[in-house]
């Protein structure tokens, strides 16, 4: 309980601090910005590789589209296939203007992983 209260104390001091930093430089609230910045970044992040799955998922048609998320491995998919790499890499140069390469199929696992080397070219 004491080592929780601690906590909660240096938190609140540490917060404090920041606040009067923030006004002696002149940028009230720049944290609380930057906070709201990051946390747009990621929800954006979020929704866009919601849309890779989508697009990913529009590909196959056996396998239902439910069974895709993050975290789903894609090349052990009964439906996988070469066929289904040329389709990837079409889908990802229509839609991003990034061309996968061979190498980028063998390092993913998961859809986020391919979904992070695609992000990584647009930037």
């Amino acid at each position: 309980m004491l080592r929780k209260l601690a906590m909660t104390s240096f938190v609140v001091t540490s917060l404090r601090a920041c606040e009067a930093i923030q006004n002696q430089i002149g940028a009230p609230g720049l944290l609380r910005k930057l906070a709201m910045t990051e946390k747009k970044k990621l929800i954006y992040k979020n929704m866009e590789l919601q849309k890779f799955i989508d697009r990913f998922a529009s590909l196959f048609e056996r396998t239902d589209a439910i069974s895709f998320s993050a975290h789903t491995k894609f090349k052990e998919l009964d439906e996988w296939s070469s066929m289904l790499t040329l389709a990837t890499i079409a889908m990802t140069d229509q839609e991003y203007k990034v061309i996968l390469k061979a190498a980028d199929f063998r390092d993913s696992s998961t859809l986020e992983d391919l979904f992070l080397i695609i992000h990584s070219r647009l930037v």
